[in-house]
């Protein structure tokens, strides 16, 4: 029995693109306190905010476990990783301004990376391959 190729970039594309759009709105609405419980229900709301595209695009929602708890991976660690950095890795740079900026931009810009790779995970199994 052969096997049928998919490949659909077209719906890969919309669905990561839409999937990023909704989980930076997702992050921001429920992004407020990292700590204990409160990061489940972080993680919870910002899965439910998916379901929509999920279920518009007929992506399986088994991606939304994925989803949830790669979310959870990433922000229940973030803190650590960030004083990793400041402590560590940025030891030398000892000038404040210089340290701080760099950790912000890092804390910005690099947290919400790691949050497009399991999209890119989910979009690549479910229209590509």
């Amino acid at each position: 029995m052969e096997r049928r190729i998919q490949m659909d970039y077209g719906k890969a594309s919309w669905f990561l693109l839409l999937a990023v759009v909704n989980g930076v709105i997702a992050d921001v609405l429920a992004h407020r306190n990292k700590k204990g419980w409160f990061i489940l229900l972080h993680c919870f709301i910002y899965t439910v905010l998916l379901l929509p595209l999920f279920q518009c695009m007929k992506v399986n929602l088994v991606w939304l476990i994925f989803i949830f708890f790669s979310h959870l991976i990433i922000d229940s660690s973030w803190e650590s990783l960030v004083k990793f950095i400041k402590g560590y890795v940025l030891k030398e740079e000892r000038r404040e301004n210089k340290t701080d900026s760099l950790v912000i931009l890092f804390n910005t810009y690099f947290e919400q990376a790691l949050h497009v790779i399991p999209f890119a995970v989910t979009a690549y199994f479910t229209f590509i391959l």
